[in-house]
């Protein structure tokens, strides 16, 4: 055997032992749906239907909270990184220009950008 060889065939046969020993056994998910989204408990699996639904109880006895912004993040599908940005708010001239060129688009949905790009000009708003 080489030297790759062998730790490879060892994580191999490691692997089968492990499948082949491998037991199933039940196991309950705490799962609810609050406002159209779907939440889920994320700690130990209960291994009884009464375990789990005493758990959920318990959740009614107090108030919920979120501690992290992670778990809110997660919660909500929100990558944590957008929960943080802060956007710029938009300039006079760009609000202006977005909002003409809506009515000049409303006006002749048929127009192109072309035609469109020359009407702005003619108005001012395109100077080159």
């Amino acid at each position: 055997m080489g030297r790759v060889q062998t730790p490879v065939l060892v994580m191999i046969v490691e692997r089968d032992d492990d499948v082949r020993h491998f037991h199933t056994e039940p196991f309950w998910e705490l799962v609810t749906t609050y406002r159209e989204t779907l939440f889920k408990y994320t700690g130990d699996r209960f291994l009884t239907r009464e375990a789990g639904e005493n758990f959920f109880l318990q959740l009614g006895k107090g108030p919920l909270r979120i501690d992290s912004i992670r778990a809110q993040c997660v919660l909500i599908g929100l990558p944590r990184a957008n929960y943080y940005y802060r956007g710029i708010p938009e300039e006079a001239f760009n609000l202006a220009l977005i909002k003409r060129i809506d009515e000049i688009y409303t006006e002749r949905p048929c127009n192109g950008s072309r035609v469109i790009t020359q009407k702005l000009r003619r108005e001012g708003y395109i100077y080159f």
